[in-house]
This record gives structure tokens, C-alpha cells and sequence, in this order.
């Protein structure tokens, strides 16, 4: 048994060791053979297709979206009005297709008896700036029904590019508007506004365009002089 374990363990270490004895005999019989002279081969411009460049969002392009919810439960207003009233959804198409951006944010600074008020915020042509300023007592149908009011006043100044400023938004709502008691010195309002919030009112309750107009809340204006 000793020596045909010995005998073993002398055919394994050879059998190991075979690859090593052959190496330097395989490096010869390459060395030995003819070298091909080497050849450039010729630089073969390819076509490149150049990549398409990636989608760009349609309202980024365009200087982003037009209305500007300034918080989650006026955001959810807007999209309750967009669902449930032809009217509000008429104000929301034409307002983001048009070159205003409008931020829509709860104010409560706005003066006792306001439910909302439009300001202008500046002109950087070909955008103008305006705040809608509402209650932040309002929810509901109420609220929906009074951001609808005041998208009205945004589709009045869009009505009249001329008005870039404060004092030509005051001018305007003078001319087609009328004072209002609870912002006498400084708000206006019109008629087309408060026919569009009874309007919404009725969609959104379910009563459609026909029937008796609802009351039109009291308390929104033009406040030009606010800032």
C-alpha cells in the first residue's frame, strides 16, 4: 500500500507540473513562426443618427401653468370646480391658455365681509401677474363658487391687454364695474362676476343654468390698491 500511494502521489505532481514543462515549448513554436507584416486598415467614417431630444412638457415650454394654487385645499377646490362645473371649467381652459399666471392663495389679511379679491401683482411682458386673494373661512361649494367669481375678474383684465398695472386695473373696473360697500374706497365689481359665481353655484349643487340665480356672496371685489 506505501508504495503504490507513493507511486500516486509522483504521477500527480508530474501530471500538475506538465503545463509549466510544456510553456516555454509552446513560446518557441510561436516564435518560430513567419510574422505577417501588419496592415492598417482604413478608417470607415460611420453614420451616426443623432439621438432625439427628450419630450419637453408643453406648459413648461410655455412658461408653466397659468393658475397657481397656493395650497392643497384651494388646489382641491379648483379641481372640484373643474369636475363638476362647466362654467368653472370654461374659466380654467381659457385662463391657461392665455398669457397670465394667476396665484390663487388664502389671505388672512382680507378685509372683514371679503370673500375674495383680485390683485396685480407686476408685468413682465408677455405675462401679467395676479393674486386672487379669498376668506380663509370659505370651504365647501361656497369657496369653489367664489374662486369661480374671482376667475371671472381674470377673464375681465384678460379681456383688456392694455391693463399692465395697478392703476390701469383700477381705471378698468371703474369703467365696468361699481363700487362695493365692503371695500368702498378701494373695490369694485361687476355684475358678469356675480352672475358667474350663482352660475357655478347652481352646477355644482346640481341645479344646472336654469331655476332662480342664487344669491351672489356680498363680499368680493377688485381690490387694486392691495398689494
Amino acid at each position: 500500500m506505501g508504495e503504490s500511494h507513493f507511486m500516486a502521489t509522483i504521477a500527480n505532481s508530474a501530471i500538475r507540473r506538465l503545463p509549466m514543462l510544456l510553456l516555454p515549448m509552446f513560446v518557441a513554436a510561436l516564435e518560430a513562426q513567419p510574422h505577417l507584416p501588419s496592415r492598417r486598415l482604413p478608417d470607415i467614417a460611420l453614420p451616426v443618427t443623432p439621438l432625439p431630444a427628450p419630450p419637453v412638457t408643453e406648459w413648461w415650454r410655455n412658461g408653466g401653468p397659468r393658475l397657481r394654487p397656493q395650497s392643497g385645499r384651494v388646489m382641491a377646490a379648483i379641481e372640484a370646480g373643474i369636475a363638476r362645473s362647466a362654467t368653472f371649467r370654461a374659466l380654467v381652459d381659457q385662463i391657461e391658455s392665455a398669457p397670465v399666471v394667476v396665484y390663487v392663495t388664502f389671505d388672512p389679511h382680507l378685509k372683514r365681509g371679503l370673500d375674495g379679491a383680485l390683485a396685480f401683482l407686476g408685468d413682465a411682458p408677455p405675462y401679467r401677474y395676479l393674486r386672487v386673494s379669498l376668506n380663509q373661512t370659505l370651504s365647501g361649494n361656497e369657496l369653489i363658487a367664489t374662486i369661480g367669481h374671482e376667475l371671472h375678474h381674470v377673464a375681465e383684465v384678460l379681456a383688456h391687454p392694455d391693463v399692465r398695472s395697478e392703476a390701469a386695473l383700477a381705471a378698468l373696473y371703474r369703467r365696468i364695474g361699481h363700487g362695493t360697500r365692503t371695500a368702498r374706497m378701494d373695490g369694485w365689481e361687476t355684475t358678469a362676476a356675480m352672475d358667474a359665481a350663482a352660475l357655478v353655484r347652481r352646477e355644482i349643487s346640481g341645479r344646472g343654468a336654469s331655476g332662480t340665480p342664487s344669491a351672489p356672496s356680498p363680499g368680493s371685489s377688485i381690490a387694486a390698491s392691495r398689494r
